[in-house]
């Protein structure tokens, strides 16, 4: 397992990992996607990826604020086909 910050050009494998998340009649109405290229450009937002064998397998987001005193993360993803097993813990 490998785990680094998330490229920008790696927007539809953030995709496939958000697949199953937050959906409502087929429909995914999941954030992540939608924020992601702007918070991988941002200064202050770090969207780290697990991989396996080259595979993102998770992904979240770091927000940090307050001149590096307060951390917010948020946008936990495990692919749906690695789930529970022990990839990623809320």
């Amino acid at each position: 397992l490998t785990c680094r910050l998330i490229r920008e050009d790696e927007w539809k494998e953030v995709g496939r990992v958000s697949q199953g998340v937050y959906t409502f009649d087929g429909k995914s109405l999941d954030y992540l996607p939608q924020h992601f290229l702007r918070w991988v450009s941002s200064s202050n937002h770090y969207i780290i990826g697990l991989y396996e064998n080259g595979v993102l397998v998770a992904a979240k987001c770091e927000s940090i604020f307050d001149h590096g005193k307060t951390i917010y993360s948020q946008a936990l993803r495990v692919s749906i086909h690695r789930r529970n097993r022990g990839y990623a813990e809320r």
